[in-house]
């Protein structure tokens, strides 16, 4: 990092018990009040951000999470409007399941599972019906240097995204019986 980075972030002791971290989710709804359009998003972010750095001299580090998303066809996300979410890429053979068969949202392809897990604590009134306002579609957001739990995380994501730390593409869901209203 360079010097005057205004970063809020401080590096965080690796806990024996999860060494690479945990992948937690946060579903949200952007809403354009403008048009009334509306898009579900779920903003995926590690417990623990882990970094590649360069050593050459003003290198700046680069999270592995993120890069590894954009080599798999996905793009920095820069804005939440509805609009801009409309226009991530879809990358092919990702998809969404909701709920699995065990009660878990699932989050990959044919061949490897970015997500597998719960929705977070709570899921934002007319997530479900923003997924289907897409076409059965969901904006899954990757992030780095977020963490969810925090109060003023639209603040805080905003953040992120600026410093080109949140991956994103638009996935088709599959909803199954029982997945969240």
């Amino acid at each position: 990092m360079r010097d005057g980075d205004e970063r809020e972030e401080k590096l965080r002791p690796v806990n024996a018990d999860d060494p690479m971290g945990t992948l937690l989710a946060s579903p949200g709804v952007v809403h354009d009040e403008r048009t009334g359009e509306v898009a579900a998003t779920l903003t995926l972010a590690l417990s623990r951000d882990i970094w590649a750095a360069d050593p050459h001299r003003d290198a700046e580090p680069v999270s592995v999470l993120v890069s590894a998303m954009l080599g798999r066809g996905w793009a920095l996300l820069t804005e939440t409007h509805p609009s801009a979410v409309r226009a991530l890429p879809r990358p092919p053979g990702w998809s969404v399941e909701m709920p699995h068969p065990d009660g878990e949202i699932t989050i990959g392809t044919a061949g490897e599972v970015l997500y597998a897990g719960d929705l977070g604590p709570a899921v934002p009134p007319g997530w479900v019906a923003a997924i289907r306002a897409l076409g059965d579609q969901l904006a899954v957001c990757v992030a780095t240097g977020v963490d969810l739990n925090r109060r003023d995380l639209s603040d805080h994501l905003a953040r992120a995204r600026s410093r080109g730390q949140v991956a994103a593409a638009v996935l088709p869901v599959v909803l199954h019986h029982g997945a969240p209203d």
